[in-house]
């Protein structure tokens, strides 16, 4: 049916479709998607058989995009039957399977076995599947076509993954390559002489390079720096996540950033839990940020040496191009006021979206108004989580409300347990609130002062155009000037919520539970099938 429209096999309306086909085939004039959906009582006979045949009848076909996440059915010799009915013309081949428990190192090397010679984009991703190791890596590793382009392998929880598989994979890296993207996340085998031998053969001309080891607790310092040692000098976005790394520490990310291109425009550093890293560490990155950097993500989570004379030094080199940046240094318990005043004072004047996540940092009201008294008139988003930071107070609300640009469209806020803050705070961040904005999102749970006073007020001049979310306190009704067109849900949220990703105080999961026990709303259907 490649022709025509998508074709059900079994029963249609069953919602349930844990493995969906996506076959893509570039017609002469547009590119048209064509899905084959199976729902969860296809047998494996019946899904190989049209699959196969599909597969078949469109050699020229080149895209093709295979979607088996959690389909119990899969195993070996599936894999292997259809990477020996790869079309010859096909030039992008995505493959999702997780979890996949009767996959092996059999199954991956025989999908490996015939890739297209033509092939210039490569995704597969098998998230924990145990019955994959090394020999499986190495055996797909040793086909790679050598006209690819793009490179992306996700084995994410293969804990039988170690070094020997990275070294193959690196041996066999293509000079042709101009992104590549891998996750060994939670890869525990995994060491410093895997990673170096997988780096050792970078592409010299990469534009791209995202790398995650987190939580690969025998990588160290030694990793860090032959990964630096290997950066692109083309390179535009790099990405790397050592999060849970317990041995990096300040000799690690010095030697890792101690050559950073010039060209890179887009970079992203995770080092949660790296209990080496202090402020040096953070003084090492700031010193070696590129100038044309326009996008800065830096998260040191629980880095307990980390201080203010960390931050000091990173604000001091912040590059004048910036526009987006996310700086989380959550659970720093060194990190004060006068951290938080010396990194917001160098702040880009060309900054559009800023993230601060600073829970748990020894911050209060005068950190809140030096943020305030320093935000750039081009911000458009801004994203501050303070929570159980229990030195703010009204006051430190009040001087940041202050502050807040006119080009502001998005606030979100979060207070969890700051338990100084009540209800004439609110009422000033809501007195101050600039009249472009499009969304605000306030989180007061558990700060025990803030009632429904508090809420009214923040209603009653909430710019019209605004959508409200208020976590943390019962809220009255909307006014007939501030509610929504669409019919509010109960308890706090006004409009429809964003996100819900902290939990609620008693009384309102209480107040849902009543609700939902007395007009349940039925689920929406789910998609019978999407892309990668």
């Amino acid at each position: 049916e490649a022709a025509g429209p998508a074709k059900h096999i079994a029963d249609p309306a069953v919602a349930v479709t844990p493995a969906r086909v996506s076959v893509i085939k570039k017609a002469a004039e547009a590119q048209e998607r064509k899905p084959i959906i199976f729902d969860e009582h296809v047998s494996t006979v019946e899904a190989l058989r049209c699959i196969c045949l599909t597969l078949e009848q469109n050699q020229m076909l080149e895209h093709l995009c295979l979607d088996v996440a959690e389909f119990a059915q899969m195993r070996d010799a599936i894999l292997a039957a259809l990477g020996a009915k790869l079309p010859a013309a096909l030039q992008r081949l995505h493959v999702l399977i997780q979890p996949c428990k009767r996959i092996g190192d059999a199954g991956l090397a025989g999908l490996g076995a015939r890739l297209p010679a033509n092939l210039q984009e490569l995704k597969l991703t098998f998230w924990n599947c145990q019955g994959i190791g090394d020999s499986g890596l190495a055996a797909v590793a040793a086909k790679l076509p050598a006209t690819l382009l793009q490179l992306q392998l996700s084995f994410k929880e293969c804990k039988r993954i170690g070094n020997a598989g990275l070294a193959a994979l690196g041996a066999n890296m293509r000079t042709t390559l101009r992104q590549i993207h891998l996750d060994f996340g939670d890869c525990e085998q995994i060491g410093d002489a895997g990673v170096t031998a997988l780096v050792s053969r970078f592409p010299v001309n990469l534009q791209q390079l995202k790398l995650d080891f987190k939580q690969c607790g025998q990588i160290g310092d030694s990793s860090a720096a032959a990964v630096g040692a290997r950066l692109s000098s083309t390179l535009q976005r790099l990405q790397l996540d050592f999060a849970w790394c317990y041995q990096i520490g300040n000799s690690g990310v010095a030697a890792l950033v101690a050559a950073l291109p010039a060209s890179l425009q887009h970079l992203k550093l995770i080092f949660w839990k790296c209990a080496g890293i202090g402020d040096s560490g953070v003084s090492a990155v700031a010193v070696k940020l590129p100038t044309k950097l326009q996008q800065l993500q830096l998260e040191f989570k629980h880095c307990q040496r980390i201080g203010d004379a960390g931050l000091a030094a990173l604000g001091a080199k912040l590059p004048a191009n910036l526009q987006q940046l996310r700086l989380d240094f959550g659970e720093c318990y060194q990190i004060g006021d006068r951290g938080v005043a010396a990194l917001v004072s160098k702040l880009p004047d060309a900054l559009q979206q800023l993230q601060l996540e600073l829970s748990r940092c020894h911050i209060g009201d005068a950190g809140l108004a030096s943020l305030g008294a320093n935000l750039p008139t081009s911000l458009q988003q801004l994203q501050l989580d303070c929570s159980f930071c229990k030195h703010i107070g009204d006051g430190g609300v009040a001087a940041l409300s202050a502050g807040l640009p006119e080009a502001l469209e998005d606030l979100e806020l979060k207070f969890l347990t700051c338990t100084r803050i009540g209800d004439a705070g609110v009422a000033a961040l809501g007195a101050m609130l600039p009249n472009g904005l499009q969304r605000l999102e306030l989180d007061l749970s558990c700060c025990f002062m803030v009632g429904s006073e508090g809420a009214a007020a923040l209603k009653a001049t909430l710019p019209s155009t605004a959508q409200l979310e208020l976590r943390g306190f019962s809220d009255p009704d909307p006014s007939p000037q501030t509610k929504p067109a669409k019919a509010a849900p109960p308890a706090a949220a006004v409009a429809a919520p964003v996100k819900d990703t902290t939990a609620q105080p008693e009384e309102v999961a209480h107040a849902k539970a009543a609700a939902a026990q007395s007009a349940a709303p039925a689920e929406p259907a789910e998609p019978a099938w999407e892309l990668l």
